[in-house]
């Protein structure tokens, strides 16, 4: 996720990607999204590796909680789904 990323949002057009670091200054969420895209203080998109539940379709709820403070802060999100084995 980190490297698509990388390759979306390049530092030579002004992008920053983080990994696991925080977004609450940009943004005010207390969240540490596993990929953040940020450009002139705003982030652009988050990435997030999110875990499911025993059916493997639909997510935790803490998982879906993080999708709907995206989703009020207008904020993009892409979600990888993590499926229990």
């Amino acid at each position: 996720m980190v490297t698509d990323f990388k390759d979306r949002y390049p530092e030579s057009k002004g992008f920053e990607v983080r990994t696991n670091q925080s977004i609450e200054g940009e943004t005010g969420l207390k969240r540490r999204p596993d990929a953040a895209a940020i450009k002139n203080s705003k982030v652009v998109e988050i990435g997030e590796v999110a875990r499911t539940q025993a059916d493997n379709t639909s997510m935790v709820k803490r998982e879906q909680v993080k999708q709907l403070e995206y989703k009020a802060a207008g904020i993009k999100s892409t979600v990888t789904k993590l499926k229990r084995k």
